[in-house]
């Protein structure tokens, strides 16, 4: 057996000393970016000019993204919007994205004109967090209990649309969602099946 906070000799920390002193600022450089480039996602700076810059190949345009966050890292992703998708007065966009903690997120949504009044609308998601957190049910429930799993989401919906008369209009629509609890990343730990071994919570590993 051995103690994860054993006390260090005193050669070990004057070992440890130059390598700790000389990665201090390169820690810190990474650590002020990150919490800028945080700062400024959650308040809507990126996304505004990320929309500044998009890309256009032929009828399509394409934006790039970025983002970070405390619990899925650093991530980007790719928008792409056709205006004119199928016909015109038709639109589809596509997002795909994932982060450096591994957390994939896909959509898709399409909408078209269906007749004179009316509108047609699909769409599509898939959403993937690895390091979710669970901490127990009910008041029973403990910081110390932090475990981590998988949380998957998908859905997929459409919508149909029909106006009779000004302001009035008549309208359907149909969505299939789901979810899904399984095992998280190995480096995300303690795992919620070994915290909870025994008594794990209803759902988990299924959808």
């Amino acid at each position: 057996a051995t103690f994860g906070n054993r006390p260090a000799p005193l050669w070990e920390h004057a070992v440890l000393l130059p390598y700790r002193v000389g990665r201090l600022p390169a820690w810190l450089l990474a650590k002020g970016l990150e919490t800028g480039v945080v700062f400024l996602d959650e308040r809507g700076v990126l996304p505004r000019i990320q929309k500044l810059f998009p890309l256009r190949l032929g009828p399509v345009l394409v934006s790039p993204g970025v983002g970070a966050s405390s619990l899925y890292g650093v991530g980007g992703g790719l928008t792409a919007v056709h205006p004119a998708f199928l016909g015109a007065g038709n639109s589809l966009r596509v997002e795909a994205g994932t982060s450096s903690k591994g957390a994939p997120e896909a959509n898709a949504g399409f909408r078209a004109a269906a007749g004179a009044r009316g509108t047609l609308q699909l769409g599509a998601g898939y959403r993937s967090r690895p390091n979710a957190r669970f901490f127990g049910l009910g008041a029973r429930s403990a910081p110390g209990d932090e475990s981590f799993f998988r949380q998957e989401m998908s859905w997929l919906g459409a919508s149909w649309r029909h106006g009779l008369v000004e302001q009035l209009a008549i309208e359907g629509s149909a969505v299939l969602s789901g979810a899904g609890a399984r095992g998280s990343r190995a480096s995300d730990d303690p795992p919620l099946a070994r915290q909870f071994a025994g008594r794990l919570p209803p759902g988990f590993g299924e959808r």
